[in-house]
């Protein structure tokens, strides 16, 4: 019910959050309430008709796709995704996702 009431609350303000998912989801000790986080996808919601247009876009992050995309994917996709998080990310992805507290340290894991 805290995430239908924060996601109709950004509603209410013309925003979405643009990447709502388990992992962006949060719950806080010192009042035990759930919290909404990373709204790098976030967005304004222009209504239809007017002449803005929205910058709405999909963002897919940490390897995780909606279940309508998968129904979209093509074969050559699949192998394209494949390549991209196995090749293309193995070497770097590590240092990507490490700790701020280890770069800055400059500590190696």
């Amino acid at each position: 019910r805290q995430v239908f009431e924060a996601v109709k609350h950004l509603h209410e303000k013309n925003l979405m959050h643009g990447d709502l998912k388990m992992p962006n989801i949060v719950r806080f000790r010192i009042d035990n309430q759930l919290r909404l986080i990373d709204f790098d996808a976030s967005a304004r919601i222009v209504p239809m008709g007017r002449e803005e247009e929205s910058i709405a876009g999909a963002k897919f992050s940490s390897a995780i796709l909606p279940p309508e995309m998968i129904e979209r994917i093509e074969p050559g996709d699949v192998e394209a995704f494949k390549k991209y998080w196995k090749v293309e990310n193995d070497n770097d992805l590590d240092k990507k996702v490490a700790p701020k507290i280890y770069k800055d340290q400059g500590i190696e894991k």
